[in-house]
């Protein structure tokens, strides 16, 4: 955690008819100093206001011809913001760099005045979100009930006012009863840079203990349902579920094995009876073939034959017309008397005879070669027939080994291995739900532990590592000696009283001066402390009146005008205050010691006609 402080740059009143009364303040050691009732205390509740407080500005006369206010402020990583507020209270307006006066192009946003813990949009948690301690919680009392940390519970810890740097109570508290555990709890806070976000409170813990109880009447009510819908898979020992899982698994695994076998004899027989009945169906389209051509062959071995017997028969008339001569003309019919006559007829009888001849020859050679292709279709036709009868008995064999042998197995094989499946997914099942019945007893078991957890009485603690106590009061101790603080002896925190106990004594015992000056060292030590750790802080101080003592001493031992301490206590902060901010408000002026330089020096004279008369002009200075 880095420490993220901001740096109150200037506090500015705005006029419609005055000029501006405005201080301007920078790191390091700022000093306010003047007479009374120049308006000093004034300029510390104004911050105040600027911060987020919601009293009433103090009704001084020099403020009435003002109506705004703007405080400007700087965070660690040189961002720059303008507040701007009424005097009359209510929400700010924010805008971006350091202003003089309102500028609406550089306005942010809106901001209200009061803490909001669901809305990012008020004062509190835009400077807590600056320093890193937005959303932070505090306990509120001892049940450990908590609320969000609002800059309010910071602000007393940063500006100090004089009325509050007197008092006898513990600089840590605001005094009010109500508010003394989230007091010590900020203050933890700063020293451990941890919140109580993760406390739980007494409230909390009852209303787990009744959520509890509910929650294991719900589970009891779906355990009794789980059990009976678990009774019925009629298992005897659903603790054995995991082993009869890893049985049947196995007893699946050789079934679908098994099943893979008879899927493969499946197949194959398969394969061989369609190859089978591929060549069943050409067989028998080849012989469906040779039948078709022998019944042509027949019909054109009919044609030979009527051709020879035609051929026969010229060639025979033929050959008497030529030898006997006697006889009608073969070819016309012309008489034998009348063919010397006849035109329409060579009568070359013989050519025709030869030609005849000839053909009868070829025709013969065709018939044979009919003949021989006849007998080879039959010869073929015998072949196939044999081949079909094997081939038909072959698919008669195959398909009686389907039907009775492969399919039958690989039928009972697949309702086996489903009727083990379905098993399997009924153990998986009810497994699921036995599993589901353990988880919800365990369940109970935990939730009856928490129940009774959740009832025991406690107090939430507010402990400070005492450790952390010791270190915050080494660095008080420190100041102190380097002050001359008089007796300055051991200082340390009395965690009973909530208070630091100074050489012996209880810091609000002693006088009203020291008080002061005991309650200064507490607010620039807790800012050194945080510095120096690295944790949060609002990352300023404004004390009123630390030195009082000088002004009005309550005995003896609370006057230190005979001391030095007022001198070492400038010298100190002048140089402690270089990476830090502290603004004091003091009436009487630095010692003449001090270098001036050091620190940013302001003096309110209240002599109109010398310096600065006050923080608001005389009413003379009216624009």
């Amino acid at each position: 955690m880095n420490y993220k402080g901001i740096s109150l740059r200037h506090l500015t009143y705005l006029s419609p008819t005055m000029p501006p009364a405005s201080v301007s303040f920078e790191t390091g050691l700022n000093v306010i100093h003047g007479a009374s009732d120049t308006g000093k205390s004034f300029l510390v509740s104004s911050i105040d206001f600027m911060l987020g407080a919601g009293i009433d500005l103090k009704d001084i006369p020099e403020r009435v011809p003002y109506d705004r206010v703007l405080l400007g402020l700087q965070d660690c990583e040189g961002n720059e913001y303008t507040l701007e507020r009424s005097v009359q209270g209510g929400p700010f307006n924010c805008y971006n760099g350091l202003l003089s006066s309102p500028d609406d192009d550089k306005k942010l946003f809106s901001l209200a005045s009061k803490h909001n813990p669901k809305k990012k949009e008020n004062v509190s948690r835009f400077i807590l979100g600056l320093i890193g301690l937005d959303e932070k919680r505090l306990i509120k009392n001892k049940s450990g009930d908590t609320r969000s940390l609002s800059f309010r519970d910071l602000a007393k810890l940063a500006i100090v006012q004089e009325e509050a740097i007197t008092k006898e109570g513990s600089p840590i508290e605001s005094g009010q009863v109500i508010s003394k555990t989230s007091d010590y709890a900020t203050f933890k806070l700063l020293l451990t840079g941890v919140d109580d976000s993760a406390v739980v409170s007494v409230a909390q813990k009852e209303q787990m203990a009744v959520k509890t109880t509910a929650k294991i009447e719900v589970i009891e009510q779906l355990l009794e349902e789980y059990e009976i819908e678990l009774q019925h898979y009629e298992f005897e020992n659903p603790d054995e579920l995991d082993e009869q899982l890893d049985k049947l698994s196995l007893t699946i695994e050789r079934h679908k094995d098994a099943v893979n076998l008879s899927q493969q004899q499946y197949t194959e027989l398969s394969n061989r009876r369609k190859g089978l009945w591929d060549r069943q169906q050409e067989q028998k389209e080849r012989l469906d073939e040779i039948n078709k051509l022998q019944e042509r062959f027949q019909l054109l071995e009919a044609h030979y034959m009527s051709d020879l017997e035609r051929l026969e028969a010229i060639k025979e008339s033929g050959s008497l017309f030529v030898y006997q001569k006697q006889v009608a003309c073969p070819l016309c019919g012309t008489a034998p008397e009348k063919q010397p006559h006849c035109s329409s007829c060579s009568h070359d009888v013989d050519t025709v005879v030869k030609a005849a001849g000839i053909e009868i020859s070829k025709i013969n050679t065709l018939a044979v070669e009919l003949k021989d292709t006849v007998l080879e279709l039959k010869v073929e036709a015998r072949s196939l027939q044999e081949s079909l009868k094997s081939t038909n008995s072959s698919l008669e064999s195959v398909q009686v080994e389907i039907e009775e042998k492969v399919a039958p197995k690989l039928k009972e094989g697949r309702a086996s291995y489903s009727d083990l499946v379905d098993k399997l997914s009924e153990i998986h099942s009810a497994q699921k739900l036995a599993d589901k019945i353990k988880n919800m007893k365990k369940q109970i078991e935990e939730y009856e532990e928490a129940k009774i957890e959740a009832q025991e009485p406690e107090v939430v603690g507010e402990a400070i590592p005492k450790t952390v106590l010791e270190d915050i009061s080494l660095i008080l101790e420190r100041y102190l000696k380097d002050w001359h603080f008089p007796e300055t002896g051991r200082v340390y925190f009395d965690e009973k009283a909530r208070d630091f106990v100074v050489a012996g004594k209880p810091r609000g015992s002693r006088g009203k001066g020291l008080r002061a000056v005991t309650h200064a060292s507490f607010s620039c030590g807790l800012l050194d402390y945080c510095e120096t750790k690295g944790l949060p802080h609002p990352g300023f101080v404004v004390l009123d009146s630390p030195l009082v003592a000088y002004k009005e001493p309550e005995g003896d031992e609370d006057d230190l005008s005979g001391s030095d301490l007022k001198d070492q206590f400038y010298m100190d902060l002048a140089s402690r205050a270089e990476g830090q901010q502290i603004i004091l408000i003091e009436n009487v002026k630095p010692p003449s010691t001090i270098d001036k330089a050091q620190m940013n020096l302001i003096k309110f004279t209240k002599n109109p006609h010398e310096g600065r008369y006050g923080f608001f002009p005389v009413a003379s200075q009216s624009v």
